[in-house]
């Protein structure tokens, strides 16, 4: 009998599981499920969408024919509406029913929006998917000032995109340091520097405790009171896992959705990969999603090897970021602000030219790295913090 494959996410983690389903099981039905009606494509690159210096089919990461090459069977643009293990099958929001053997979960994650009023008007967007970007470009052709709520990553991507297309560009951030979930303090002090000297505008320490307008965004109030205009808000404060449906399907939930060594949930039939998952953190010693493109990737690979049926164990994964912002490359590895005895740190701080390193110890062995301007150093380090995964 045909075993059948379902994967629900077109992203990277899906994207490698059916590669690896087709290479190692060539019989096997294998069907992809997506919301997006795209085949995939980078999310890194989304920002360049913004400003056009990409165009959408420059984003896409497999040739045209993939999936028809691989006998893929694809359901773009149409929900997951429900997951039934006991039947196992799952249903879509235009009444079909797609039948499983094993599943995988690739669901991804979402913006996560600020709990405040107004936070779902017209011009209030995150930067999550193709769409996403598309819109704040066509939204951003008739504005003057956008509100940039939250100083992550994609934050400032989004930012600097904004800026290029003659936006008055303000970040706001409860946080008073950008980059809050990468970097420290001296780190987050060089980019945001570079950032200014290009014309963003930072207001740290300062939340936006509600987006006004009637129809449309009109403007922000602070947590102080004062209010501010703005044409366009772009949220980013960060992402929370799609698990919404995998609590309804009886799965365990934290953060992620818990997975084994083998990318199995707590139902040996379903996986788990991708964004969505909660994978051992090598060097904080714990489950956590490590929502990292590469890791995704990885992933998926696995997973892929464990539904076909050849057992492979994930041996886990580091937080890990290389970025440019402003001209100033900075690669993150593992933990980067630690607290506690345990650690000692070891910094290079020349800020007159633009030049931090870091390095967190245990002992005597690294498990955390900061490395802003010079980093051709990096990779060194970083291997030997990703060794502990041997």
């Amino acid at each position: 009998m045909t075993m059948k494959h379902l994967i629900i996410g077109n992203g990277i983690a899906g994207i490698n599981a059916a590669e690896t389903i087709r290479r190692l099981a060539p019989d096997a039905a294998i069907t992809i499920v997506s919301d997006e009606p795209q085949p995939v494509y980078s999310r890194c690159l989304i920002p360049h969408l913004i400003d056009g210096s990409k165009s959408e089919t420059d984003l896409f990461i497999r040739p045209g024919d993939f999936y028809e090459n691989l006998n893929l069977i694809t359901k773009f643009g149409v929900k997951v509406t429900r997951i039934n293990p006991h039947h196992r099958q799952v249903e879509l929001a235009d009444g079909e029913t797609l039948p499983y053997d094993r599943l995988l979960l690739a669901t991804g994650a979402a913006p996560a929006l600020p709990d405040v009023p107004g936070a779902h008007l017209p011009g209030v967007l995150g930067l999550r998917t193709m769409a996403d970007a598309q819109a704040l470009a066509q939204r951003a052709a008739k504005a003057k000032k956008a509100v940039v709520i939250g100083a992550g990553l994609v934050s400032l991507k989004g930012a600097a995109a904004l800026l290029s297309l003659g936006l008055e560009v303000t970040v706001f951030a409860a946080s008073r340091q950008i980059l809050s979930q990468l970097c420290d303090e001296q780190a987050a002090a060089l980019l945001q520097k570079a950032l200014a000297n290009t014309g963003l505008k930072f207001r740290l320490g300062q939340d936006v405790q509600a987006i006004t307008g009637d129809s449309s965004v009109q403007g922000i109030v602070l947590n102080n009171g004062e209010e501010l205009p703005a044409d366009l808000v772009l949220i980013g404060k960060g992402v929370t896992p799609n698990t919404s449906l995998l609590k309804e399907a009886g799965l365990e939930v934290n953060w992620g959705v818990k997975v084994n060594e083998f990318m199995q949930t707590v139902d040996p039939d379903i996986f788990a990969a991708g964004d969505v998952a909660e994978t051992w953190d090598v060097v904080r010693r714990t489950q956590r999603t490590n929502t990292l493109w590469p890791n995704a990737a990885q992933q998926g690979r696995v997973a892929g090897s464990n539904m076909a049926g050849f057992q492979r164990p994930y041996r886990g994964s580091i937080a890990m970021n290389s970025i440019t912002l402003a001209g100033i490359p900075m690669i993150t590895a593992g933990i980067t602000r630690p607290e506690g005895h345990e650690y000692r740190t070891e910094v290079d701080f020349r800020p007159q030219q633009n030049h931090y390193h870091k390095v967190v110890y245990r002992g005597r062995q690294p498990v955390g790295l900061i490395a802003v301007g010079e980093i051709q150093k990096a990779g060194i380090l970083v291997n030997k913090i990703l060794n502990q995964l041997s």
